[in-house]
């Protein structure tokens, strides 16, 4: 009984961070749509910050708890999810196409911040350190790195956005629903989050299993389900641009600013048997820039969406052993 009701909260945990993300969106985007801000610039800021949001959450108040294992599973954990579940699906669904500009810069870049946080984390064999982890220097870096990429990503809209055909639509609502949704978000994101952090930790402590494999598997899955639910209707909707530029961005996301905004206040030690998850996040996306030269060329054919799938089961497989 004391065991279905602390999943029971676990699951409402979930529940309102996801809710509650949602209705920050459509406060903020609202708010934005107010102030003539556009829907292109909104979906770029607040709508991509709102999908990551229970990663933010669920982060910062672990590493406020001291938490740090929990805080690396779970970012490369949802990354993983992200690319090799995400992908999987979508391809599966429908082939995607993707543009020149996706496979010999973005997916590049996201390569580099992978090898940037692997180098930033393992201090002892980079650095000859004592220890492995990011601080506050370090937190700085991700932050100024994420700003860098923002930078990209609106230079890149300004020039071409009208060719990739993205849209977002945003809804106009009353100033007192506007405010309702973003006050109400932001107590049901942060009282979700504080749920998820704490019965997260008292199932690992009862049934003495690892930070490690609830973040990697549990959290990771759940605080991704906003980026699947986005790249799966962008998918059906025939937008391959928006399917994948949410993986990448979201991924990106994860890796810069939830782990800088985590490392900001507190520094993170880091365990080296993280590496084999971010070396195998890192083994997904070089396959995924060579899959694009197989076959049709650019193009993620449904046959190597199932290969992604495959790959994340073995994955599981040796997460679930190794523990």
């Amino acid at each position: 009984m004391i065991i279905a009701w602390q999943l029971g909260l676990l699951f409402f945990g979930f529940f309102l961070l996801i809710k509650g993300a949602d209705f920050l969106i459509k406060g903020a985007s609202a708010l934005a749509k107010g102030a003539h801000i556009s829907e292109i610039t909104i979906g770029l800021t607040i709508v991509s910050l709102g999908t990551s949001m229970p990663e933010i959450v669920v982060n910062i108040l672990a590493s406020s708890q001291g938490h740090s294992t929990m805080v690396f599973a779970n970012v490369i954990g949802a990354n993983i999810f992200n690319l090799f579940v995400i992908l999987g699906i979508v391809g599966l669904i429908y082939p995607v196409t993707l543009r020149s500009q996706t496979v010999w810069k973005e997916i590049p870049i996201l390569i580099v911040t992978t090898l940037l946080v692997f180098i930033l984390t393992n201090d002892i064999l980079i650095l000859e350190r004592d220890t492995n982890g990011l601080d506050k220097l370090d937190a700085l870096f991700l932050i100024l790195a994420y700003l860098l990429f923002m930078w990209y990503v609106f230079t890149n809209f300004r020039t071409s956005g009208k060719k990739r055909l993205v849209k977002f639509e945003v809804k106009s609502f009353s100033v007192k629903k506007i405010w309702l949704f973003i006050v109400g978000g932001s107590i049901a994101t942060s009282f979700g989050g504080q749920l998820v952090v704490e019965k997260a930790i008292w199932i690992t402590e009862y049934f003495s299993i690892s930070q490690r494999l609830i973040s990697l598997t549990v959290l990771a899955t759940f605080t991704s389900l906003p980026e699947l639910t986005t790249s799966v209707i962008a998918i059906l909707r025939r937008n391959s641009d928006l399917a994948v530029g949410n993986i990448i961005g979201s991924s990106m996301f994860n890796f810069l600013l939830v782990l800088g905004l985590s490392s900001i206040f507190n520094d993170l030690p880091y365990t080296k048997g993280l590496n084999f998850d971010l070396n195998f996040f890192l083994f997904g996306v070089i396959l995924l820039f060579l899959s694009m030269f197989t076959g049709k060329t650019k193009k993620l054919q449904r046959w190597e969406g199932f290969i992604f799938l495959i790959f994340f089961v073995a994955y599981l497989y040796f997460v679930f052993i190794r523990m």
